[in-house]
């Protein structure tokens, strides 16, 4: 209905020239049906207002929804993370510690996760790990980081330097 004019409404250009020919009643019929037209659009604005209205409303609860859900879903791994035997590292792309569970604190015998926070795997990694073993798994972490693809791989590591290496099995 936007920009459309009725058959018998007159555009505004026309219409002081109109009136100018038009009886007093006359004008005051036309400035009537004006007052109506005039009202009907702006009904229909306030309607397309009014819709305008809901449907951001709609959209900020649904937001509030996602975000809460997110959060949820964040504390969950957050837990799952922290109470896992397993050793998981998280590294930046590139290279330097994102997070790491406490079972590879334990294991490599640090005390705290700020102390390898932001550094790179490899500066880590020597205090267990001998040059020639570091080299190959950087060039694994390379490669897989350039070709953009993930790379499984199995590993004998003494991380515990107690003299028992164990399996790993590390994921690029």
């Amino acid at each position: 209905q936007r920009g459309r004019m009725a058959d018998n409404e007159v555009p505004m250009s026309e219409q002081t020239a109109y009136t100018e020919f038009l009886s007093p009643e006359e004008e005051i019929l036309f400035l009537r049906q004006e007052a109506r037209r005039i009202g009907r659009q702006l009904k229909s604005l306030q309607g397309l207002l009014d819709r305008s209205r809901i449907a951001a409303a709609a959209q900020a609860a649904r937001d509030a929804a996602v975000s809460a859900e997110k959060t949820t879903q964040e504390k969950y791994l957050q837990l799952l993370l922290d109470n896992s035997p397993d050793i998981i590292i998280m590294l930046y792309r590139d290279g330097r510690f994102a997070y790491c569970t406490d079972a590879f604190l334990r294991h490599a015998g640090i005390s705290r996760f700020s102390e390898v926070s932001g550094q790179p795997y490899l500066e880590v990694f020597k205090t267990f790990a001998d040059r020639q073993w570091l080299e190959h798994i950087h060039g694994i972490f390379t490669s897989s980081m350039t070709e953009k693809r993930t790379v499984v791989i199995e590993e004998v590591l003494d991380i515990s330097r107690n003299g028992r290496p164990r399996n790993y099995s590390i994921h690029f």
